[in-house]
């Protein structure tokens, strides 16, 4: 009896977790295909939304088109694959349009559990870009939408930042670096500074990166200043501590 209670609790909550998609939604026909798994369905019914003039600029359907396409993205099916094969661009691409219609940042903040994995995603695959030196794919794919997607970032903009640099896009370097500074600045100043988890590997590469592309352009003292900088950020990293050793003797 015990047994049966326990399992049909855990039935409950794993019932009450599913059915709560979007929080703070009130598609209640988009939240029913969500649940059910009809990904496709559900993607098309918000799609429609969309070109409805009450709900045009409501983010809920952009979220619900964003939260599909990631479903898309991890799909095992060779079908969806082959016909969503940009979905996780296409998630992000939704999730900033969610942003730009939440007004009120209601849904960008009740639906963080979300986002959270939808950054890390994207993180995950812009490094792996980074990785094989397709600075234009990892920034114009991920690091520019995700930006948007939190232009308060101040990390985020700076990985941006460096990127741009790396693909020689000097203008638009300049203008994130010289923007993220002060701001990452600030947060050191303010004391028991921690980068947050999430962003740390691109965090990490940007300023090894950054540090050694100054260092090949002849700015030696910036790339070291970089670089000690980036120690003070990200203090136990390694990959940033042996760049930092390079430029401390």
């Amino acid at each position: 009896m015990k047994y049966f209670l326990l399992l049909a609790s855990c039935l409950l909550f794993l019932a009450s977790d599913l059915s709560a998609q979007v929080i703070g939604g009130e598609l209640v026909k988009l939240e029913e295909l969500f649940t059910k798994g009809k990904f496709e369905d559900c993607a098309y019914k918000a799609e429609t939304f969309t070109e409805n003039e009450k709900y045009r600029k409501s983010p809920e359907p952009y979220l619900y088109i964003s939260m599909c396409y990631y479903e898309f993205h991890f799909s095992t099916d060779t079908k969806i694959k082959e016909y969503y094969k940009s979905a996780l661009k296409d998630a992000l691409k939704y999730a900033v349009k969610m942003r730009t219609y939440d007004k009120e940042a209601n849904f960008y903040k009740d639906n963080s559990e979300y986002l959270d994995k939808l950054r890390q995603t994207c993180l995950e695959e812009a490094k792996a870009l980074v990785d094989k030196k397709d600075y234009s794919k990892a920034s114009s794919y991920y690091y520019k939408q995700l930006v948007k997607l939190d232009p308060d970032d101040a990390e985020l903009l700076f990985v941006k930042g460096v990127c741009d640099a790396l693909m020689r896009n000097s203008s638009e370097a300049y203008k994130s670096i010289n923007d993220a500074m002060p701001l990452l600045n600030k947060k050191v100043e303010a004391g028991n500074y921690r980068a947050p988890k999430m962003i740390e590997p691109a965090l990490a590469d940007a300023f090894v990166n950054y540090s050694t592309l100054l260092k090949d352009q002849s700015y030696a003292d910036s790339a070291k200043a970089i670089i000690m900088f980036g120690k003070i950020l990200l203090p136990m990293d390694k990959a940033v501590d042996e760049q930092y050793k390079k430029f401390g003797n």
